[in-house]
């Protein structure tokens, strides 16, 4: 994976070969954002750029043997850690430490991607500090999350964030290629809400897209009718979410889509624009709270009873 390859991350990827070209690297990276949009495959290709035996203008070259190595999952100097079940326990990250104590194996980085870091245990973070602060050689450490305020703010001051967002239909269509141009790639990249992940699931099963088509038009139902809803009828919707933080943020930015669909429509038709103004503002405000871990379907319970008092008003 090189950087030339990823797409529709032009601010994290700009951001990270800017710092590789200016000596300006940090040492560890926390990179956040949505599941599916590229920050798994953005790290793979930081990890090519420091451990490729050729970079140029600050990327991979894609066919020297270390690159070879990462395509295939073999390099020994790049260190991936999953969790283990439930979470990232304090002995994988003790392995690590084990590992990264001699030099590296080819004399130069070592590079370690932790995917879901958000999961360490709190004895895992601790020792994971430990090893960020007193580093054996030149070490890049690469943290991917969804949720980066979950990480201690111990080992956040330590590390650089770097933003990844919902991909654009138009990124989506090309990740998809051929398949995009098909009847059932067009509505996966409609449904997918930005994640090129959920997107290549529902190009794979048919029954995950109808049931993702159901509920986007229950769910515009539900919008088209808010000013006759009651708030007790909008929080039993929202319930059915609990605890679901990918699928509430879907669920909002289904939401958000809807209303910047009907402000469209009211500037082609010369009508109001304040309630899609509204909605859509209040669309940001939720997904800014979810960010911030409130319980999900609290978030979007309250976001429809606030939506549909702009709409009796």
């Amino acid at each position: 994976m090189r950087f030339s390859d990823i797409i529709g991350q032009n601010s994290a990827t700009v951001q990270l070969q800017r710092a590789y070209t200016n000596g300006r690297l940090s040492h560890a990276y926390i990179f956040d954002g949505p599941d599916g949009v590229g920050k798994r495959a953005t790290a793979q290709a930081l990890a090519a750029l420091l451990l490729c035996e050729a970079p140029a203008n600050a990327d991979s070259c894609g066919r020297c043997l270390s690159c070879r190595q990462i395509a295939a999952g073999s390099h020994p100097d790049l260190h991936q850690i999953a969790p283990d079940g439930c979470g990232i326990k304090i002995k994988q990250i003790r392995d690590l430490r084990s590992r990264l104590a001699g030099t590296a194996s080819y004399g130069g980085y070592s590079v370690v991607i932790i995917d879901q870091a958000d999961s360490m245990s709190l004895e895992a973070a601790n020792a994971f500090l430990k090893t960020v602060e007193e580093p054996q050689g030149p070490v890049c450490f690469i943290l991917i999350t969804t949720q980066a305020e979950r990480l201690p703010d111990t080992i956040r001051s330590r590390a650089q964030l770097v933003r990844f967002h919902l991909l654009s239909q138009a990124s989506l269509r090309r990740l998809l290629a051929a398949d995009a141009d098909t009847p059932a790639g067009a509505l996966a990249i409609d449904l997918a809400g930005g994640s090129i992940s959920r997107a290549q699931r529902m190009l794979a099963d048919e029954a995950l897209r109808q049931q993702s088509l159901e509920r986007r038009e229950q769910l515009e139902t539900l919008l088209n009718n808010l000013a006759t809803k009651h708030d007790g009828d909008l929080l039993r919707f929202a319930d059915a979410f609990m605890g679901d933080r990918d699928s509430v943020r879907d669920e909002i930015l289904l939401i958000r889509r809807y209303y910047d669909s009907r402000l469209r429509q009211a500037l082609a038709d010369g009508t109001d624009l304040a309630p899609a103004l509204a909605a859509l503002h209040d669309t940001t405000t939720a997904l800014e709270r979810l960010e911030a871990n409130t319980e999900p379907a609290f978030i979007l319970g309250a976001l429809l009873i606030e939506m549909a008092r702009h709409s009796r008003r």
